[in-house]
């Protein structure tokens, strides 16, 4: 099997020990699949902490570390949280890991801020890193970037695939018509122009847009089209491991051979597919295995929907960058929207970290 673990590994050293000499606070930015999990790890060896919290977005990121605390043989006592259960574990620690820090809200940065009120000792863990999360992660915890490696530094170095972005676009239908709010029959085109015409009238007006945004993006992410043209998608691949990104679970369970979400769990099968070793060439999910998954022999990954957050979007392409038996591999990233405008800046923003001479648009 092909992996460069003499450089990960050589990286993951001066890192740690580049973090060290730093003061022990801050963020580590390194691509996903380099091993920050592991270099956190080497950290608290290094500093001979006994006592560390470890807080995450997703609890199946809690099996990654115990994975690798086993492989590290790792002494010291470990909590382990999410991060809506932080408000539990406000105590004193040799040291203070954050995952996926990235993905935190507002509600839980205050927690965090908390938390750091008396623990000096803390490292945020990210491999999707955006300017304007640093900016703000900044202002909560004065928490700059010790250490970065970039995606494409990492595809250089043979460490991760390259990979080929897809972009799809598709038409609302403008033919079947189905009721809306207020009993009238629409399409999904009319539909979505009256959201449109609604909300840019109360941007002008200075007012709150956020329940019909909601509302305008659920239902182009369940629009006829879009369903459509990923399921021509999946027949085409039919005999290729593919991951499905959706934005509801309704999409899923119409989408996925097999179905992992909050409503359609089934544990095992998930864990086989990640493995390389399910019956199955296909699985949808919305969220789940975003992050914190390695996902063997996968072929290809098709986000039907995205939600404009670049950091969200690079972490689920990078579920499909594992190298294994091939050095020369391409992972190729199928992506699909709507062609109505406020989509295409929301995809252009999705697609912010990733090179634009590696995306195509059909």
């Amino acid at each position: 099997m092909f992996k460069n673990n003499e450089l990960k590994s050589k990286l993951q050293e001066i890192w740690s020990n580049t973090f060290i000499e730093k003061g022990l606070q801050g963020l580590l930015s390194v691509a996903p699949r380099t091993g920050k999990t592991i270099c956190a790890l080497k950290i608290a060896s290094k500093i001979k902490a006994k006592k560390v919290l470890v807080c995450y977005p997703d609890n199946k990121i809690k099996n990654s570390w115990i994975g690798d605390v086993e492989k590290l043989k790792y002494k010291g006592n470990i909590t382990y949280t999410t991060y809506l259960s932080l408000y539990k574990h406000i105590d004193k620690y040799d040291m203070v890991i954050f995952d996926e820090i990235h993905s935190t809200s507002e509600a839980q940065r205050e927690q965090m801020q908390n938390l750091l009120k008396i623990n000096k000792v803390w490292i945020g863990l990210s491999g999707s890193l955006s300017k304007q999360t640093i900016i703000e992660l900044n202002q909560y915890f004065k928490a700059k970037v010790i250490v970065e490696y970039t995606i494409e530094q990492a595809i250089k170095d043979g460490i991760i695939a390259n990979y080929e972005i897809h972009v799809v676009t598709c038409k609302l239908d403008d033919v079947k018509k189905t009721p809306n709010s207020k009993g009238k029959m629409l399409t999904e085109k009319q539909k979505c122009k009256n959201y449109s015409y609604v909300i840019e009238n109360l941007i002008r007006q200075g007012k709150s847009i956020f329940m019909l945004s909601i509302a305008r993006t659920r239902l182009v992410q369940n629009s006829i089209s879009r369903i459509a043209k990923a399921k021509e998608l999946l027949k085409q691949f039919k005999n290729e491991k593919v991951l499905i990104f959706t934005g509801v679970t309704k999409t899923a369970s119409i989408l996925g051979e097999f179905v992992h979400h909050s409503k359609d769990e089934n544990e095992e099968e998930f864990i086989a597919f990640a493995a390389g070793k399910s019956k199955f060439n296909h699985m949808a999910v919305c969220k789940i295995g975003q992050s914190g998954v390695n996902f063997h022999n996968l072929e290809k990954i098709i986000l039907v929907s995205f939600t404009g957050n670049e950091e969200d979007t690079a972490q689920k392409i990078c579920r499909c960058l594992l190298l294994q038996e091939d050095p020369d591999k391409t992972s190729h990233i199928w992506l699909i929207s709507t062609d109505e405008e406020f989509e295409l800046k929301k995809l252009k923003k999705s697609l912010g970290m990733f090179k634009q001479s590696k995306i195509t648009y059909e």
